[in-house]
């Protein structure tokens, strides 16, 4: 892992790059990429997408699933993504976070995650928007070599950061944040070879 730490606004934004281990990102993508993301969701309001003005203005627009909606309690012992992103709760990945920066002692007190897939595609986006959770944590995979332009992770228009592969970017989930515009050659486009994350929302009960 190589770790970094950001400054946005005098809150901690930390990006690891090279998170999983070739194993578990092995496991995650084979996983993840034999899905169908076309089956998703578009309509942001079943994946509980932010919007403005009253709720009358979306600002998703990709394929997007609730993961936790389709298992079971038992159902989940059994999938490779709730196996594999419990990583950031090992000590060893909290240890990390919390020297870099004290705030992240409340990841620790977290008893609540929920996790999103999302795909993005030719004029895909996710506009200017903050969680309703204490800490966001966005992984970033696609398959290579890279079919896309695009898809930068934005924070508060002062840290841009380019898509890289096996990429967790983590922060306070007040921060607002947006995945810039992903553009693709047409010919490219419905064969999933877009923009993939897992964003992971850690909360308290």
């Amino acid at each position: 892992m190589e770790i970094s730490l950001k400054t946005v606004d005098d809150q901690p934004v930390i990006i690891i790059n090279n998170y999983f281990d070739n194993n578990e990102y092995n496991q995650l993508t084979n996983f993840i990429f034999d899905l169908n993301p076309y089956e998703w969701h578009t309509n942001p309001k079943k994946t509980f997408g932010a919007t403005k003005e009253e709720g009358t203005i979306q600002l998703k627009k990709n394929y997007a699933i609730n993961l936790d909606s389709l298992y079971t309690a038992e159902g989940r012992k059994y999938c490779p993504v709730f196996n594999i992103n419990r990583k950031l709760f090992i000590k060893e990945v909290t240890k990390k976070l919390i020297k870099l920066n004290p705030l992240f002692n409340y990841l620790e007190s977290c008893t609540s995650d929920t996790t999103f897939l999302n795909y993005y595609e030719n004029n895909n986006l996710y506009d200017f928007h903050k969680d309703i959770a204490v800490f966001t944590a966005n992984y970033i995979f696609f398959k290579e070599s890279k079919n896309f332009k695009g898809g930068e992770f934005n924070i508060e228009n002062k840290l841009i950061n380019k898509p890289e592969n096996n990429t967790m970017i983590i922060f306070p989930s007040f921060l607002h944040h947006k995945v810039e515009t992903v553009l693709m050659p047409e010919s490219k486009r419905g064969q999933c070879l877009g923009r993939f994350s897992m964003t992971q929302f850690c909360s308290f009960k």
